[in-house]
């Protein structure tokens, strides 16, 4: 493998997003967010997130696919620590430095996820509804996803403490449901503000469920010229996530994540081979991650 020194390890990034291209520039200051087992977040100026993920399959706005070129991933982790710098075309830590390509971008801009739904806005909702009759059959973990598949609590909750939330939470969707019918944009954007924090995990569920939500009204309104009611929660997310406020930004700039795409595509998608594979990989995202942008998808959708 080659190296530029014997204090560096030269990793070629085998794909990012032009958003991560556009987002760097030479002399920003990097830091490690968090590590996980086959991913890693690196801060970029406090503002930015990169998420470098240690196998295939990319879940972040601003993302790059490591081609490891057989180095051991634990070892790789152990290096990849303390603050680091953007250098020419590369970024260094102390002991690694990741060397990028423009080639094979993957751009996940908003007209990419527009030019995916070639069908109409009504043909959109059946196959939203099709989806929710599907997971209806299939054990799901998220609280939200239950409330919107009207699941009875006795039958996936068993702790008091999340009774309690699965309750909250249901008051609340009933709120913006009945909000969103009426237009009472107040109620709708307080509603949506309480949502924030709820649950467990690093980007907590209610998050995840209010990223997915204002993810496909924005999409919705562009392709099919609507006026859905969408409040932006920019302006009041001082309650959100460190990770959950870069993907608002992201997404705020018109950059999509790519388990945004992948959700809408399996909506989109439900009578392909792949099906089930690709769900599973949704399912399987995160604690309850991909289950709850799921349901903010079709809540939006559908309401």
């Amino acid at each position: 493998m080659p190296k530029t020194n014997k204090n560096f390890l030269n990793l070629t990034l085998s794909k990012t997003t032009s958003s991560f291209l556009s987002a760097i520039q030479v002399g920003s200051q990097l830091k490690i967010h968090s590590l996980y087992k086959n991913s890693a977040n690196i801060t970029i100026d406090n503002n930015y997130l990169l998420n470098l993920q240690f196998k295939d399959g990319l879940l972040a706005t601003r993302a790059a696919l490591v081609d490891l070129q057989g180095t051991d991933k634990e070892e790789l982790k152990k290096r990849l620590k303390g603050v680091g710098k953007v250098e020419e075309d590369s970024i260094c830590f102390s002991a690694i430095k990741f060397s990028f390509k423009e080639s094979a971008v993957i751009d996940n801009t908003e007209e990419k996820v527009l030019q995916g739904i070639s069908c109409s806005f009504e043909e959109l909702k059946v196959k939203a509804k099709k989806m929710l009759n599907f997971l209806k059959l299939v054990e799901c973990n998220s609280i939200f996803l239950n409330n919107i598949l009207d699941n009875k609590i006795s039958s996936f909750i068993d702790s008091d403490f999340e009774k309690k939330l699965y309750r909250e939470v249901s008051s609340k969707l009933k709120e913006l449901k009945r909000s969103l019918r009426k237009g009472n944009v107040a109620i709708i954007t307080d509603t949506l503000r309480d949502l924030i924090g709820l649950g467990p995990g690093l980007t907590p569920s209610g998050d995840d469920f209010s990223i997915g939500f204002y993810s496909i009204r924005k999409v919705l309104n562009q392709k099919f010229k609507l006026e859905l009611i969408n409040p932006k929660m920019l302006g009041n997310i001082s309650n959100f996530s460190f990770i959950s406020t870069c993907l608002l930004n992201d997404i705020e700039e018109s950059f999509y994540p790519e388990i945004f795409i992948r959700i809408l595509g399996l909506i989109l998608g439900f009578e392909l081979e792949d099906f089930f594979e690709e769900f599973k990989k949704i399912k399987d995202f995160g604690h309850t991650s991909g289950e709850d942008l799921l349901a903010g998808i079709l809540f939006g959708i559908i309401n």
